[in-house]
């Protein structure tokens, strides 16, 4: 039975040479049943610090931690139940996997019986029903990872915490588990909040991400949500790849802005409860599918192309500007796709619907 969370001012100050250092500040959220929450940030944002709080190996310096009404924030880590999942794996080398498995069972006191069944169905749930007699040294890294998972799920937790538990594997394994993870978190309904710095895999995983900076929230959101309406220049940076383009404005709406970008007006959606003034200054969020590349002329930017990368289903370019600023452009490679070489001269095609203004 899964619980909802409740994050209330949460804050940690570490104290380093007589110096304070707040590695989580005053950090509020909700977490509903069943949802699965990424936190998404650079390496010190305090990703990590927040989740080590929630499951219980950090006191917070101020703040409360809920699940449902229950408040746990001086409660022990033992009492929380919590299932935690590590970046490392923490597998014992000299059990076999079956008693990796049923050690929390163990620890709980549970009859031999059951114990069995919850192995069984743990290692049936994460694809690996026939290993129970193995060493975690004879399983690949992918397979181990799924052990430190089913050895977490035999303990039914009520709240499912990871940290960065992909970074040790290879690029196509952690494609392989994010689909897992999904699937199982989804399967059993567990409320899970996940730590990563890889913005792929919090895009694919998550029901909502909270994106970190300086041990801040900068924007809690779905997925589409923080792609397509970053609230900040860090969060549109973080998220996907964007370039970033001055514009004035001309004129604005409740949903739309017209800047002028080289002289050229473009019709661009606004974010909810911003304020543009005509004469101003914004910061458009031009990512690098919204470009396309064609002949100069018409409503486009000239541009000159720099460099073109072809990477199997896409051509990348870095495109200079007239102001001598580069940008990024991708475009999907077909058979019929015109192909651009380096130093020729094009227009860039902007589509305008697809950018944000983000007031200065």
């Amino acid at each position: 039975m899964s619980v909802g969370i409740s994050i209330e001012h949460l804050t940690k100050v570490f104290i380093k040479d007589k110096n304070q250092f707040r590695a989580v500040d005053d950090v509020h959220l909700s977490v509903s049943k069943g949802e699965l929450v990424t936190f998404l940030g650079p390496s010190g944002c305090g990703k990590t610090t927040l989740l080590r709080m929630i499951a219980g190996f950090e006191t917070p310096t101020a703040g409360r931690i809920l699940f449902d009404d229950r408040d746990v924030t001086e409660i022990m880590v033992n009492k929380r139940d919590i299932g935690f999942v590590f970046q490392n794996y923490a597998l014992f080398p000299h059990m076999t996997i079956f008693d990796n498995v049923a050690y929390g069972p163990r620890a709980r006191k549970l009859s031999e019986t059951t114990i069995r069944q919850k192995v069984s169905d743990s290692l049936a749930l994460v694809g690996l029903p026939n290993v129970a007699a193995r060493y975690p040294n004879q399983l690949s890294g992918g397979e181990q990872q799924r052990i430190a998972l089913a050895r977490v799920l035999a303990m039914e937790p009520q709240v499912l915490l990871m940290d960065e538990p992909l970074s040790n594997l290879d690029a196509k394994l952690r494609i392989q588990m994010r689909i897992e993870i999904r699937r199982i978190q989804k399967q059993l309904g567990l409320t899970c909040l996940y730590v990563t710095h890889d913005q792929k895999e919090a895009l694919t995983l998550a029901d909502r991400i909270v994106v970190m900076n300086k041990g801040r929230v900068e924007q809690v959101d779905s997925p589409f949500g923080l792609y397509a309406n970053p609230a900040t220049l860090f969060v549109a940076d973080f998220i996907g790849q964007a370039n970033v383009l001055k514009g004035i404005v001309r004129d604005a709406t409740e949903k739309s802005v017209t800047v002028d970008l080289f002289e050229k007006p473009y019709t661009v959606r606004a974010l909810p409860h911003s304020r543009y003034q005509p004469g101003n200054l914004v910061s458009l969020v031009v990512r690098p599918e919204s470009l396309r590349l064609g002949p100069v002329g018409g409503n486009s930017m000239a541009g000159c192309v720099q460099l073109r990368t072809f990477v199997g289903d896409r051509l990348e370019y870095e495109v200079t500007l007239p102001d001598g600023r580069m940008i990024h452009v991708e475009e999907p490679y077909m058979t019929n796709t015109p192909v651009w070489n380096e130093g020729d001269q094009v227009g860039v095609i902007v589509s305008a619907p697809d950018i944000v203004a983000l007031a200065d």
